[in-house]
């Protein structure tokens, strides 16, 4: 689900308690700095919180920042959480909560629980393992020489015609998927919806075709992507 769809989500679910006269509040959006002035007096106003964010880092943010729930929090209060969040760091966070002001704190991801968190570890993990390991492959190298050198296909794969000019395009853009399709997957990996994954996922591709060293690059970067997909398969199981 993605964060557009958690936002609509949590406007339906405030829109249909509140009539009841519930006493529930919602944050949603991308992150904490969407209301970052209205954590506090949510709390205060409300018996009922729900949390739909994007990952842990904005959850706590939202919930012990400065101006956060925490501090009008109490034990007649409750926090509903349906973000998705890593299970450890949820866990971490509720027993701060109950210890800084006596809030409940329930876990309730819309994403599948603990179990779907995990298994997103798993995913992710997987994914990054398998980008890392082909970016040592023979399969990589030729794909991204051929990207790196355009106009050495083009004066040596040159055909006439517009029928030629469809075969060397399709050939040519064969041998970019070949290139960057495991990058491309690592879209899922880092959330599609987020720009400052797709940004940088599009520099490092721009790095690796342009820059003198690409190809070296290409190795380093496979490192780093096998070590985090082991990290966070380690971590999953």
């Amino acid at each position: 689900v993605n964060w557009k769809n958690r936002t609509q989500l949590a406007r339906e679910a405030v829109e249909r308690l509140q009539p009841e006269r519930h006493g529930l509040g919602a944050i949603h959006g991308r992150g904490p700095e969407d209301d970052l002035l209205r954590f506090q007096p949510l709390a205060v106003e409300t018996f009922v919180g729900v949390l739909i964010l994007t990952d842990g880092a904005a959850v706590e943010a939202v919930v012990f920042g400065s101006k956060g729930i925490a501090v009008a929090g109490s034990d007649d209060k409750i926090l509903i959480d349906m973000s998705t969040a890593d299970p450890v760091h949820t866990t971490s966070m509720a027993a701060r909560l109950l210890n800084q002001c006596g809030m409940r704190w329930i876990d309730a991801p819309i994403s599948g629980g603990a179990p779907a968190a995990r298994n997103g570890h798993l995913i992710a993990g997987g994914v990054l393992v398998l980008a890392g390991i082909f970016q040592f492959t023979p399969w990589k190298h030729a794909c991204l020489e051929h990207c790196r050198t355009p106009l050495q296909f083009l004066t040596e794969r040159r055909r006439s015609g517009p029928s030629g000019a469809l075969l060397m395009g399709l050939e040519h853009g064969t041998f970019c998927l070949g290139c960057c399709w495991i990058l491309m997957a690592l879209l899922l990996v880092g959330d599609i919806m987020n720009l400052y994954w797709i940004a940088g996922l599009t520099f490092f591709v721009v790095v690796e075709k342009l820059v003198k060293y690409g190809d070296k690059i290409a190795y380093v970067a496979g490192v780093l992507m096998a070590g985090t997909g082991t990290y966070l398969l380690v971590s999953a199981g």
